[in-house]
């Protein structure tokens, strides 16, 4: 890392002809060992290295960020009880984030950054405890897509019909806002399942998606419920 670092050095202040000032941020689980100076004949470099873990986990638990506070569970929770600390970062995140699809994407970053510290089977459990449900319904990116779906239902409606039209908005609503909600809650996994939905013309089995979305946490959980059904 040391040489990598020198190297970026040199470019820069080449190229820029500025100061450089360089920060390498570890967040490994083992013992930081990479070494943060090198010292040979005529040449003295160094670099400045932040390990995540000697960091006060304060730091980013009260930031009024919810991309921050999730960081804080990379950090030095100083001794507290690890279900406390947990449930503390879910509360702050749920005070702040109050769309029903964006609560679901930072819990499941959460997660993700949690395995760092092997505590990702503690924040789940922490999960089910506080019972964080998602009602797709409520959310405004949701209600965004169902608007968008009726407007282009309402548009072909005066060509083919009324009641045509408004079902095909109510089709077109419901792929919009399931497509949306796919891709916040299960990220790039979701792109075979999107065009999956794109599919379906049966608006009462996009409506019963739309319950499995809400109720489910993993990929695996969601194809195997909607298989049954």
């Amino acid at each position: 890392m040391g040489y990598r670092e020198l190297r970026y050095w040199v470019y820069l202040r080449q190229v820029y002809k500025l100061p450089v000032k360089q920060y390498v941020v570890y967040i490994g689980k083992k013992p930081l060992k990479m070494k943060s100076t090198i010292e040979e004949d005529n040449i003295t470099y160094s670099y400045t290295i932040i390990d995540m873990k000697t960091v006060d986990c304060e730091k980013f638990l009260y930031a009024d960020r919810p991309e921050e506070i999730i960081i804080s569970i990379l950090c030095d929770y100083k001794g507290r009880d690890v279900k406390m600390f947990i449930k503390a970062i879910l509360e702050r995140i749920r005070e702040l984030v109050k769309e029903e699809t964006l609560l679901s994407k930072y819990i499941r970053q959460l997660e993700i950054l949690s395995n760092l510290r092997d505590l990702q089977n503690y924040v789940g459990e922490e999960v089910d405890k506080m019972a964080f449900t998602f009602d797709l319904t409520k959310d405004y990116r949701f209600q965004q897509g169902m608007e968008k779906g009726r407007e282009k239902g309402r548009e072909e409606g005066m060509a083919k019909g009324i009641e045509k039209g408004r079902e095909k908005g109510r089709e077109e609503g419901l792929k919009e806002g399931l497509e949306f909600a796919l891709k916040l809650k299960f990220g790039f996994d979701s792109l075979e399942l999107i065009e999956k939905i794109k599919e379906i013309k049966d608006i009462q089995r996009l409506e019963n998606i739309k319950e499995i979305i809400k109720n489910t946490s993993t990929v695996a959980e969601f194809i195997q419920k909607i298989t049954k059904n």
